[in-house]
Parts: structure tokens; sequence; C-alpha cells
């Protein structure tokens, strides 16, 4: 029962806790959790937002639940970067995020005014650097315009679990594994790039390792792609691992439950509705 709002703060991070360095957090539930940030008439250089933490470096964090009352609504018409996740809005410096369900519901209108604005938007994570992230479950539902960018150099990457992965110094972590995006992914996008992906829109070579059993449950996932085709997408084919994709609602159950047995969640299916449950001690 909390409710986050921002007018006009230039710079920050948000969320149940702004910044977690050197943390721990285990056993966790949030619910009916909103984050609102709305900026009007303010230049926004760097902006973080999560519904646990806007910001995360070098801590660990497993076997948190973020309930599907949550939401972050974001209004925005002059920025340069901003990082937004069901979870956390960027994490770095070998952080470890495992057994997360986070059912977020996400929403966001940009109008960018700057020379170059860069949007990230995940169903767990926005923005990814020097981390790990494992046995992630994400049926956020993500639906963001994005219109009157000044600037081509403008892009906005979208992610059913990880928007963008910075690869750009060689490490091992940046792991993605036994991750499964089943949620909705929706963008109107204008004179911007756009890269949008179920697992991962930018930075992550799933394809090449079959053991991180990252799963997609339906081949729906997009919709309202004013400005990107079908054949396009494919272009972006590489950011994802397809184990199954279905809509045969008993068959993504078993293939949760395989991907979940060692840990300590529940599959459930409910009137046609699925559902994974971290199990009490």
């Amino acid at each position: 029962n909390i409710t986050i709002s921002t007018t006009n703060a230039e710079n920050g991070s948000y969320g149940l806790f702004n910044t977690l360095s050197n943390a721990s957090i285990n056993n966790l539930v949030l619910e009916n959790v909103s984050i609102n940030c709305y900026h009007e008439g303010v230049r926004i250089l760097n902006n973080t937002v999560g519904i646990l933490a806007g910001t995360v470096s070098n801590s660990i964090i497993k076997n948190v639940e973020i309930k599907s009352d949550c939401e972050i609504s974001i209004i925005n018409d002059d920025f340069s970067s901003i990082f937004v996740g069901g979870l956390a809005g960027k994490i770095s410096s070998t952080t470890k995020i495992s057994n997360i369900s986070s059912n977020t519901t996400i929403t966001a209108d940009f109008v960018g005014l700057g020379s170059t604005s860069t949007v990230c938007i995940g169903g767990i994570v926005g923005f990814m650097e020097k981390s790990y992230l494992s046995s992630c479950f994400s049926q956020s539902d993500i639906e963001t315009t994005m219109a009157n960018v000044q600037s081509e150099k403008s892009a906005l990457y979208i992610g059913g679990n990880v928007a963008y992965i910075n690869n750009s110094e060689a490490t091992t972590y940046n792991a993605v594994e036994k991750c499964v995006f089943a949620g909705k992914i929706s963008s109107n996008c204008t004179n911007t790039e756009q890269f949008i992906a179920g697992i991962a829109a930018k930075g992550a070579d799933l394809e090449a390792n079959a053991s991180n059993h990252c799963l997609i449950t339906t081949t729906n996932i997009l919709k309202n792609l004013d400005s990107l085709s079908k054949i396009e997408l494919a272009d972006y084919s590489e950011s994802e691992h397809f184990m199954i994709c279905t809509n045969d609602i008993t068959i993504i159950k078993e293939q949760l439950a395989k991907l979940f047995e060692t840990r300590h969640w529940t599959i459930e299916l409910v009137d046609g509705k699925l559902s994974l449950t971290l199990n009490k001690k």
C-alpha cells in the first residue's frame, strides 16, 4: 500500500528503495505499490525507476514476488535517458538476481526534446551491466508511447525480462538463464528506432547457449507496433532463445514446472491463468 509520486524532480532513482548498494534482499512480497513520475518542462538527464529499487549495485536479490496490483506510470516531455524495470530500473557491479516473479504494469508516455533520448523498459530490469539474472518469471504488461523525438539517434528498448544488457566490457557476468516472459508488450513509436524482444531487447546472445533455457510462452507478445513490421522483428531474433511458442496453457505449465522444479516456487493453473507462487518455509 505504497504510493510514490514525483513531479518535476530533475534526476533521481525511485522505488521502495531509491538505491540499493551492497545489499541483500530475500523472501519479500510487494503488493499494491504505485510509482508515478510526471515530469513536464524539466530536463531529465538520467532517471531510474523500479518497484523494488531504482538503482541496484553489488547486491543479491532473491525470492521476491511483485503482485499484479503494482504499477509504474511515467509521463515525460524532455529527457536524455530513462531506465525502468518491474523490479529495478538499473542493476550493475555484479548484482545477482534470482527467483523473481514480476506482474508489474508499466505505462510510459514520452515526448523527447533532447539531442539524444534513450528509453529502456524491462519486465524485470531496465538496464543491466556486469550482473546475473536467473529463474525470473515476468508477466509484466508494458505499454509505451514515444513520439515527436527530434533526434534520429534516439532509441527505445523494451524487453520482457531485460531491456538493455551492456556488454561493452568482457565479463563472466551478464548471464540470463531460466527466465520466462508471459506478459504483453505494446508500443506506439514514431521517429525513433525501437528494439523489442521477449527476453532481452539488446545485448544478449541467448541463442548461442541453449542451456540458458529461456522461455517465451506465446507468439503474440507484441501488439500495436505502428512503426515496426513483422518482418523487421526478425532482425532482433538473436536476442531471444525460443524453447517453446504455444498458446497451449497445459504445455506451458509443464515447461514452467521443469524450469522451476529445483526452486521454491509452485506453478498453478486456475481458470486458464498461470500463477507462480513462492512457497513459505
